[in-house]
């Protein structure tokens, strides 16, 4: 699942086939298995997975043969990008704003992990024409941390609590500050990836709602009064 979200959520076929056509490097070859909205395939439709998803609670649905339309992220190309960047945008939890950032994460990652069946290569791999690597690929949204070296006096904190946001080449990453709440790149970037007691869970790390509604109730109120 860490590679699935690290990927842009690609599908378990995608995944198969990267690693075992050689086609990026730094993916490690293993079986992926993601369950998701399927066609009238037989590879979906068969006794054994039946007999899997009725022990595990999973209910599926299957599409109209025949009608790719109904296939969503899977089959609609012209909106393959958004898709991506809206599930990985839902999945970090980050606030609306972040919806750029999303865009060109999804960008970035697609451009290296879609396989064009007519060269056999990834976008990247056609114009360029050696295989990308997703070694350094992280988990849109995910906690991190970056080093700063300037920390003064000599007990400051050396490092920062920030959130994952996009790449800056293949050795940097561009990360949400949460200490000054700004956007920056940097190299030394420590990810968290699978912190689940991290504060993303939900919308409440950005802003002090509490505090806020108090304040606007007394503006609100010096208002009335005037």
């Amino acid at each position: 699942m860490l590679w699935h979200r690290r990927l842009g959520h690609a599908n378990a076929k995608n995944l198969n086939r990267l690693p075992k056509n050689d086609l990026v490097r730094g993916l490690p070859i293993k079986e992926f298995i993601t369950f998701e909205k399927c066609d009238n395939g037989t590879e979906f439709k068969n006794a054994v997975l039946d007999q899997f998803c009725v022990e595990k609670g999973v209910q599926r649905q299957y599409n109209v043969t025949c009608i790719p339309q109904q296939n969503g992220v899977a089959e609609r190309r012209n909106r393959t990008l958004i898709d991506v960047a809206r599930t990985m945008h839902c999945d970090s939890k980050l606030p609306m704003f972040f919806w750029a950032e999303a865009i060109n994460t999804a960008c970035y990652v697609q451009n290296r992990v879609l396989i064009n069946k007519h060269h056999m290569k990834t976008p990247y791999g056609i114009p360029y024409g050696h295989k990308p690597s997703v070694a350094h690929f992280r988990n849109f949204g995910c906690p991190c941390t970056i080093l700063h070296l300037d920390a003064t006096p000599k007990f400051n904190s050396k490092a920062d609590d920030c959130y994952f946001v996009g790449y800056a080449g293949r050795t940097a990453y561009r990360v949400y500050n949460k200490v000054t709440k700004q956007i920056v790149q940097s190299f030394d970037v420590r990810s968290l990836e699978e912190n689940e007691t991290d504060a993303r869970v939900g919308r409440d790390w950005l802003f002090n709602y509490a505090e806020l509604f108090k304040l606007l109730h007394v503006l609100f109120d010096d208002v009335s009064r005037t």
